[in-house]
């Protein structure tokens, strides 16, 4: 197996990881919470991780990624995006080192467990960092970065069955690239139609993307510890089993 390889490709996921803590991160910087030098550490943890992992590994793009490498990155990926993930958590000082991992692996799996017995105390910016590893995870991580990376070449058809097992992963389009940006596509667009219509139902901006980030990944995480009960309507219960069901 090319070792070699897989780190090269878990380095770019790696990367992808601290771009996606640029959300949370301009969220702390705006909201002016102490969360913002946080996620500038753990931006600059992945970064650092990515760049030592892409140094040491295999940059020739002939390089062949077989099933094995692709199972090798899929398994490691999904291991070092919870493990990444986790570094917020545990820089705020409100979650100990394993209820940091357990959260983050929750979100990336689209679980929904928590650990946490409030969220009355949690920043804004590491709500949005919640959620967001909620619906990373539901697109899954791994058909994530094979949108954006062409390094993969071929071996993208090993890394999308891997991801994605069953009748799902039939393709339903010639190149397998193509499959996965049509997806991600649709899912963006679930994400921004369900946000806009928890807005109409009353909630604001800020707490109708967080809901629907969760909500199009089919999760259980909330912005609200008691999660929909909190909102006391049927009509955002209606839109979040609708969103649900098209996800």
């Amino acid at each position: 197996m090319n070792i070699r390889l897989v780190m090269y490709l878990l380095g770019k996921l790696s990367i992808a990881c601290a771009a996606a803590m640029v959300v949370p991160m301009i969220t702390a910087l705006l909201l002016g919470e102490y969360m913002f030098l946080g996620f500038i550490f753990s931006f600059m943890i992945c970064a650092f991780i990515g760049g030592a992992l892409i140094g040491n590994g295999e940059k020739n793009k002939r390089a062949h990624l077989n099933l094995r490498e692709a199972l090798a990155t899929v398994g490691c990926g999904w291991l070092l995006v919870c493990f990444l993930g986790a570094i917020p958590y545990y820089l705020s000082g409100l979650v100990s080192p394993v209820g940091a991992i357990f959260e983050s692996t929750s979100g990336f799996t689209t679980t929904g467990v928590t650990t946490l017995s409030s969220l009355s105390n949690f920043p804004d910016s590491l709500l949005v960092w919640r959620s967001m590893t909620h619906w990373t995870g539901g697109i899954g991580v791994i058909m994530l970065f094979i949108t954006i990376m062409p390094q993969v070449g071929s071996g993208a058809n090993y890394l999308f069955n891997a991801e994605i097992p069953g009748p799902a992963a039939e393709r339903t389009l010639p190149k397998i690239k193509e499959s996965a940006f049509v997806i991600f596509t649709v899912y963006i667009f679930f994400t921004i139609i369900t946000t806009v219509a928890l807005k109409v139902a009353g909630m604001s901006w800020f707490m109708a993307m967080n809901l629907a980030l969760a909500s199009v990944a089919t999760g259980g995480f909330s912005y609200q510890y008691e999660s929909l009960m909190k909102f006391e309507t049927v009509y955002v219960e209606m839109i979040v089993i609708i969103a649900m069901v098209a996800a």
